[in-house]
């Protein structure tokens, strides 16, 4: 079903974690399991940093000429471990804030969740870093405003709940 979404017709994140084939590579290569490599590292007793990150972006695929692609936007995830503690950071190209941010926010916690069992840690925090933020076609800064200050509201009384 995911992939006959036409939205999809340039791939999906979870197949590239998760069977990662560049298109020069012989078929009789099997697909990289980008996630499965991360944990047994981790198992192993491997905790180097950079061997904790999966790539989203194939210049294979990626690399082409034209104006818009639309995928992928999210391009690397990095998996943190402080303290038995799973940190996660998604780094996007683009991210377009009012129709995207919350799915891709979700997205990431749901694989945070997933790695973090894995590999008996607890989720403790989740990042997302967009080097272009847009906020979508049809939204304004001034039409946004009432929800921005009851975010705000929510996360000051939440820190008031924590002190």
């Amino acid at each position: 079903m995911v992939a006959r979404c036409r939205a999809n017709n340039k791939g999906v994140y979870f197949r590239r974690l998760t069977a990662y084939t560049p298109l020069d590579q012989p078929k009789s290569r099997p697909p990289i399991n980008q996630l499965e490599h991360i944990i047994e590292t981790y198992k192993s007793g491997n905790h180097r940093h950079s061997a904790l990150q999966a790539s989203i972006f194939d210049p294979t695929r990626d690399h082409t000429n034209s104006r818009q692609r639309g995928f992928p936007c999210l391009q690397q995830v990095a998996f943190g471990v402080s303290d038995d503690t799973l940190e996660v950071t998604g780094f996007y190209a683009l991210q377009h804030h009012v129709p995207k941010a919350y799915g891709n926010y979700l997205g990431l916690c749901w694989l945070g969740r997933f790695m973090a069992k894995q590999m008996a840690l607890r989720l403790a925090q989740i990042t997302c870093i967009a080097s272009s933020l847009k906020l979508g076609d049809g939204y304004s800064k001034t039409a946004l405003t009432p929800l921005k200050n009851a975010l705000e509201q929510m996360v000051k009384n939440q820190q008031a709940r924590v002190a």
